[in-house]
């Protein structure tokens, strides 16, 4: 009878281990210079961090990642986990040179990923700006049809850009 009591005993706590997910903590560090507002994966309260701000969470089996996530502006943060912390800090710009070889001022979007957006991009001048992108999808508006091609040049850390 010992014996039967002792068996049910363990498998009942082996049973109620299993529904348990361990929490852990989790510190969030906002080392950028923007204001971050974020909810967690598999959560539903809205957190905001100030630059600057930390803040630990305890979170069921570590971070899965976020929700959603708002960064204004929206392009210019990035986040990075190791271990049990995640870090937001600053994208650094890119120098973006612009040559349009149309006879008129031509408008260019990145959509979201400039500095100054919408940049008008006069003819035949070199148009400056700053980008926080290395794979943008420029959209230019203009009467006629037009192509855009770019490459980016890692040791100058300048993306160049044509417009015909």
């Amino acid at each position: 009878m010992r014996k039967l009591f002792s068996l049910i005993a363990a498998v009942g706590l082996t049973l109620s281990a299993c529904g348990s997910t361990p929490y852990e903590e989790v510190e969030l560090d906002n080392q950028s210079s923007y204001t971050v507002s974020f909810v967690l994966l598999f959560d539903s309260i809205s957190e905001t961090l100030e630059p600057g701000q930390t803040m630990s969470v305890d979170i069921s089996g570590g971070f899965h990642g976020f929700k959603s996530l708002s960064i204004t502006p929206k392009s210019w943060v990035e986040y990075k986990q190791e271990g049990n912390t995640v870090t937001f800090t600053d994208i650094e710009p890119i120098t973006l040179e612009v040559l349009s070889l149309f006879g008129e001022n031509v408008t260019l979007r990145t959509g979201g990923y400039m500095e100054i957006e919408p940049m008008t991009v006069k003819p035949s001048k070199d148009n400056h700006n700053r980008i926080y992108t290395k794979t943008p999808t420029f959209s230019v508006s203009y009467t006629y049809p037009s192509t855009v091609n770019f490459r980016y040049d890692a040791g100058r850390n300048t993306m160049y850009v044509t417009i015909h």
